[in-house]
């Protein structure tokens, strides 16, 4: 470039605050081009009439030359120069000096930075004085032409956007811009209304492109604006400023130009130019009733003209922009974006209308595949791959992919193939991730994007949206197979780096949540991002969002000693200030820790009890909210109450009035929702808290309701859970007994080998006698039960494993069982013996020997030789 004498615009505009600059100032000071310095402190810089002339000239571009020397003429004559022979030699000489190119009829400066430059050489004094002097001598200029006024908006407006903001340089600037258009306001309107009025619309377009100028616009509005409107508003050049006004102007002003608009589009309604107006017209928000409807009609008509027009995009993005609009109207537009389809489908500029449509949700499944397979088209074409992000993204957001899934997941892999390093291909890669339609190949190649794209863009802190996505989808939790995971280990490195440098960033939480569902992390990492997470708590730990990295903090096994403490008090904290949201993790977490204080558990059982309260209604009392049963109803696994409700029947090391508020929710719970998912789990830890004696005597309500639920059920699984509950209780009546008892003989029976069985009938086998003094069990039913855990024994025994490890369960308790026998305890003898034979190596547990061993020794008699023999083996000494 510097061999050459060149600026290149393109490859130099990158660059403009960086070596750019101090070249253009050792050029700009070679062709003498820069402000002399003085050796006074008390004086500025002189500025000659030339070098401000010349700012002026490279201001105004692009322009024809004899319009540029007439703004250089002006300015020369504002600073009282009286040579004015030397305008031409000004422009000729930037000619020269390549500071001013030919492009076509016009002039145009070399680079934008060029002007950038100049502008700040002339109107800045030091570092913060801005040059009010020379401001003056350059924006005389902008009342020479329309055009001149439009190119120095643009440039001023420029340079003070690309300025460092709230300094007093451009405050300075922003303010005399401000003061120059209120005091020339009146000059500036009849300028503009006076001459060509083309250029004057281009002009005032510009003006209300720059907000410096726009605002200065607004408040001088009758006396600028306005002359040019009355005179030359319904004219065909009119449309610029019309477009222009529509997009950019606040409501109270944009009212001013909407009539207007209105009369125009109808008057034009059949030139190819009208979209432009048309569009940003119907885009506005208080355009409503009869006059959207009358625009809408002249929009129809004209894309009955020109669909096929490349440009008829904007009309029907506009259109289809709003949300406001039944379907019926939107179909015909529908029909003419197929129709715009087919003659310019594949083009670049079709992306952006695909992405509108893709967004809108109020689309049948029909018209949504039709539009995906448009897109899969468009994806497809080569030169659309570099712009391919935006289609992608509203690809990847579709509700349902239908029949087109796996081309959109293929299309999307493939485009991160090429473009996966890019700095913006991070929304593809998250919203693929986020797709429950990605098969598992799908999901790492994806990953495997994301960790390429971290190499690339990992230090930014926008890299929190793939780290957050790119661990989800390594963490145990998400049920990924993390062992041995290079990229596991890769991710959590990525993510500690990461942490490094924004780790008390609000954004940092997003991180640490699934790093934290890790349950791989080696323990030379723990440290390190336990760390983390309680330095990003002590900034953000009263955030509304921390709840899900304190619970997720609770849960982890290796959180002890001072940072268990300092957890558990900010959880008590964040549950102290949102205590009326219903997340329920950080209680649900709290509660089932086992390393609680007395004072800990105490707080964190009030809370709960607060919490729920305000989600059940006061004093336990369900709330009578349609929705909340509702949602109970259907799914009652995933409420929140429950969730709190259950560890908090877990504890018991609550206080005793604690203990019996949360009986009075759980029984009040159970009685709204008797039919719920959770009911049975609810149920069952309500029937276990049997002491002490008052606790006892509340739970005991739980029975009612438990065999109530048995009655109405099929013994399902939970069933097993309900009968535990029942046959553990030592405080129930004869009837209640005995209907337990032919309950869970009955799940036993149905479901041998259902999980949990053993469990239930150990529980069953210890019934030798009713509780609470009441008589012994009959005949019948003691039989009932013997039969049922032999029942079991013979069903294990045919197993291909044989006997269960832990049948010691049941073997313990039936041959204790006065009521059983002779026969049937040999029966049951036999498969103990059996079971023995397995496990002669010493496998079992010595107190599962002690007690098989005791029970057989006790009726040594009834076993056969063989039998003894075994025993013998087993027992030792104990053989009788």
């Amino acid at each position: 470039m510097a061999n050459t004498n060149r600026l290149d615009r393109y490859q130099t505009f990158a660059t403009r605050r960086g070596d750019l600059v101090g070249w253009l100032r050792k050029r700009l000071e070679g062709d003498e081009l820069v402000p002399a310095t003085t050796s006074g402190p008390w004086e500025g810089r002189h500025i000659e009439p030339r070098i401000v002339a010349a700012a002026a000239a490279l201001a105004v571009t692009p322009m024809v030359q004899d319009d540029i020397e007439r703004v250089v003429e002006c300015v020369l004559g504002q600073g009282r120069v009286a040579q004015m022979h030397a305008t031409r030699w000004i422009v000729e000489t930037l000619k020269a000096l390549e500071w001013l190119e030919p492009d076509g009829p016009d002039l145009v400066a070399a680079h934008d930075a060029v002007v950038d430059e100049m502008l700040d050489q002339i109107l800045r004094e030091g570092r913060d004085v801005f040059r009010s002097d020379i401001f003056l001598q350059l924006i005389a200029s902008a009342l020479v032409a329309p055009s001149a006024f439009g190119r120095v908006v643009v440039s001023l407006g420029r340079f003070i956007a690309a300025s460092s903001k709230n300094e007093p340089f451009v405050e300075g600037l922003s303010q005399a811009c401000h003061a120059w258009l209120r005091e020339n306001a009146g000059a500036l309107g009849r300028m503009l209304a006076y001459s060509d009025h083309n250029r004057a619309f281009y002009a005032l377009g510009a003006a209300f492109s720059s907000p410096v100028w726009l605002q200065g616009c607004l408040q001088n509005w009758e006396k600028i604006v306005t002359p040019v409107i009355q005179e030359w508003a319904l004219t065909r050049p009119a449309r610029h400023l019309l477009r222009q006004g529509l997009r950019l102007l606040p409501e109270d002003h944009a009212s001013k130009i909407q009539p207007l608009a209105l009369s125009w589009v109808r008057r034009w309604a059949r030139d190819l130019d009208t979209s432009y107006v048309l569009a940003p017209l119907i885009e506005r928000s208080e355009l409503s009733g009869d006059e959207l409807k009358d625009v809408l009609g002249v929009a129809s008509d004209w894309l009955e003209r020109h669909y096929d027009k490349i440009d008829a995009r904007f009309l029907l993005m506009a259109v289809l922009s709003r949300t406001d609009l039944p379907i019926e109207v939107l179909e015909p537009v529908l029909q003419r974006c197929a129709q715009w389809k087919q003659s310019n489908g594949v083009r670049p500029e079709a992306g952006l209308l695909i992405r509108l449509i893709l967004r809108r949700e109020d689309l049948d499944s029909v018209a949504v595949s039709k539009v995906l397979a448009w897109a899969l088209d468009w994806l497809a074409g080569p030169a659309n791959q570099h712009h391919a992000i935006s289609v992608l993204r509203a690809l990847l957001d579709v509700r349902s992919f239908g029949e087109h899934g796996p081309s959109i997941l293929a299309a999307s892999i493939h485009w991160l193939r090429t473009f996966g390093h890019e700095q913006y291909a991070d929304r593809v890669i998250s919203a693929l991730l986020d797709r429950k339609e990605a098969t598992a190949r799908d999901r790492e190649e994806a990953k495997a994007a994301g960790l390429t794209w971290l190499v690339a863009n990992g230090s930014e802190i926008q890299a929190s949206f793939v780290l957050r996505r790119v661990l989800s989808r390594s963490s145990t939790r998400s049920g990924a197979d993390t062992e041995n995971d290079a990229a596991s280990v890769d991710a959590r490195a990525h993510a500690i780096k990461w942490l490094r440098s924004h780790g008390e960033t609000f954004d940092a939480g997003y991180v640490l949540r699934p790093l934290l569902d890790h349950d791989d992390i080696p323990a030379g990492e723990i440290p390190l991002i336990l760390d983390h997470v309680i330095a990003w708590l002590f900034h953000f730990g009263y955030c509304e969002n921390a709840s899900y990295v304190i619970s997720r903090l609770l849960k982890r096994q290796e959180l002890d000693g001072s940072a268990a403490d300092r957890a558990i008090e900010c959880a008590l904290d964040w549950q102290r200030s949102h205590g009326g949201t219903p997340e329920h993790g950080v209680l649900t977490a709290l509660l089932e820790r086992d390393d609680l204080t007395i004072d800990t558990v105490a707080e964190a059982g009030r809370l709960a009890v607060v919490w729920l309260c305000q989600r059940l209604g006061s004093g336990g009392v369900v709330s009578s909210d349609a929705s909340v049963e509702g949602a109970i109803e259907a799914g009652g696994g995933e409420r929140n109450e429950t969730r709190v409700l259950e560890p908090l029947l877990e504890r018991s090391d609550l206080d005793e009035a604690t203990q019996l508020s949360v009986i009075a929710m759980g029984l009040r719970w159970v009685a709204a929702y008797p039919r719920a998912e959770r009911t049975p789990n609810i149920l069952s830890r309500l029937l276990n808290r049997s002491a002490p004696p008052v606790v006892a005597n509340a739970s005991v309500g739980a029975v009612a309701p438990a065999i109530a639920w048995l009655t109405k059920g099929d013994l399902e699984e939970p069933a097993s859970w309900v009968l535990e509950g029942l046959l553990a209780r030592s405080d129930l009546d004869g009837e209640t007994i005995r209907t337990t008892i032919a309950k869970s003989a009955s799940r036993i029976v149905i479901h041998p080998q259902s999980q949990g069985m053993k469990y239930l009938l150990r529980e069953l086998l210890s019934k030798r006698f009713a509780p609470g003094g009441v008589s012994p069990l009959n005949a019948e039913q003691a039989d009932l039960v013997t039969r049922t855990g032999l029942a079991y024994l013979d069903e294990s025994s045919r197993r291909e494993s044989g006997a269960d490890v832990d049948s010691d369960y049941i073997f313990t308790r039936l041959l204790r069982r006065s009521d059983l026998t002779d026969d049937k305890w040999r029966i049951a003898a036999q498969h103990a013996i059996r079971w023995i034979e397995g496990r002669l190596d010493g496998s079992t547990q010595l107190t599962s020997r002690r007690y098989i061993c005791d029970q057989l020794t006790q009726r040594w008699h009834l076993l056969d030789g063989t039998s003894q023999s075994v025993a013998t083996r087993f027992c030792g000494s104990r053989q009788p």
